[in-house]
């Protein structure tokens, strides 16, 4: 009988070691079940978003390829001269960053060829510095001044990102999400197509790998230089559109 007890007093104590081993973890690293969405996150995932960069297909990339389908030009990487619809693959791998995505395209000209109606659907992945993501992007985009020769390009339409998204910075939040995006008079140098004004404005809702649910209003303009200031609840960040990035 005593030896019976003694084995059992044992086994109750590595229970109890055990068990308050498991609370001391729990408590000690609360952030593991408790990660929320912040405006500096957000402000990440939207700079890659909106980029000029090819590692994640961001809008500025695919406004700048829509004025090269305004004058039947050839896409840069594309196999061929933009005339009918056409799907093309970007893939690279990098020190720093890879992507693979599958692009299709799809264009109409209107308003006796002054105008440019251009979609596109992007799926793939990209892995980059701050972010890496599985997602899926649409967008129409709409073209005007294309033969107004004194004009620069004005562009406005919608466009739309969802995917499965996990941060490499602060506490490394993964999260699903859903951006909508609505162009404002955004203005392109015809010579240099490069972006020089306007704006979009951005609603982004989804949910953390820990269930917190998120929802952010924001606005982002174009500064020129490949620059642009981008507004999320309160707090404003610079986004270098070249590299996809915040300006620390």
């Amino acid at each position: 009988m005593e030896r019976n007890f003694f084995i059992l007093l044992i086994l109750l104590c590595f229970t109890s070691i055990f068990i308050h081993s498991g609370c001391s973890k729990e408590e000690s690293n609360p952030t593991a079940n408790n990660l929320s969405m912040t405006e500096e996150d957000a402000a990440d995932y939207f700079a890659a978003c909106f980029s000029e960069s090819s590692s994640a297909n961001g809008l500025s990339s695919q406004i700048n390829e829509s004025t090269y389908a305004a004058v039947g030009s050839k896409l840069p990487k594309a196999s061929k001269t933009f005339l009918f619809d056409t799907v093309i693959v970007k893939q690279k791998s990098g020190e720093h960053y890879s992507y693979y995505y599958t692009i299709s395209y799809g264009w109409d000209f209107t308003n006796l060829g002054n105008k440019l109606i251009f979609n596109f659907t992007i799926k793939g992945n990209f892995n980059g510095t701050k972010v890496t993501s599985v997602d899926t992007s649409d967008a129409v985009i709409y073209v005007n001044h294309i033969i107004d020769l004194k004009a620069n390009y004005l562009i406005e339409g919608s466009y739309t990102r969802k995917g499965n998204t996990s941060s490499k910075v602060r506490n490394k939040v993964s999260f699903t999400s859903t951006l909508n995006a609505v162009l404002d008079s955004i203005e392109v140098e015809k010579l240099t197509r490069k972006i020089m004004s306007g704006a979009i404005r951005i609603t982004f809702a989804g949910k953390t790998s820990t269930g917190k649910e998120f929802n952010f209003t924001g606005e982002l303009s174009y500064l020129g230089n490949s620059m642009a200031s981008l507004k999320i609840n309160s707090k404003t960040f610079t986004i270098n559109l070249a590299t996809g990035e915040v300006v620390i």
